[in-house]
């Protein structure tokens, strides 16, 4: 069984014209099912902002629960093995230009467009997924969602 703690994961990005939440659809799922959710891009000005290739990614981590506390950071450390990475291109090189830009590519961007877009996203679980947990102060399986 999979969990997360709340219904939105906010990206932490320091950009004042735009910002972007992962919402999912629950907070409990088991192997085999789908994890559903959306990412919600607000940019508040096309004026310079430029996008690139967006995408959401699936990662499930195990090891001392010390190491994993620092959200990740250290994924090079012994101590912490990634067993799940699946990955979702929303937009992209190879893919129709989407509702927030408009354009042609240039140096790996297109220009932004203002406005609210939605990105749905799946991820259908492995059926022998371990669930995520807690040992003590000890050892500890996670998973997290990012963009």
């Amino acid at each position: 069984m999979l969990s997360h703690t709340g219904t939105k994961n906010i990206t932490n990005i320091k950009c004042p014209k735009f910002k972007f939440n992962i919402v999912l659809d629950k907070r409990v799922w088991v192997g085999g099912e789908v994890l559903y959710g959306r990412l919600d891009l607000i940019i508040t000005s096309s004026s310079s902002v430029q996008l690139g290739e967006i995408i959401v990614e699936l990662i499930g981590y195990e090891g001392l629960l010390l190491v994993l506390k620092v959200e990740f950071k250290d994924k090079s450390d012994q101590l912490i093995e990634s067993f799940l990475s699946s990955s979702i291109t929303l937009q992209g090189e190879n893919l129709p230009l989407t509702q927030a830009v408009r354009g042609f590519k240039s140096h790996g961007f297109w220009m932004a467009n203002k406005g609210h877009f939605i990105f749905p996203f799946a991820f259908k679980l492995p059926l022998e997924i371990p669930s995520s947990f807690t040992f003590k102060t000890l050892l500890a399986v996670k998973y997290k969602v990012t963009a």
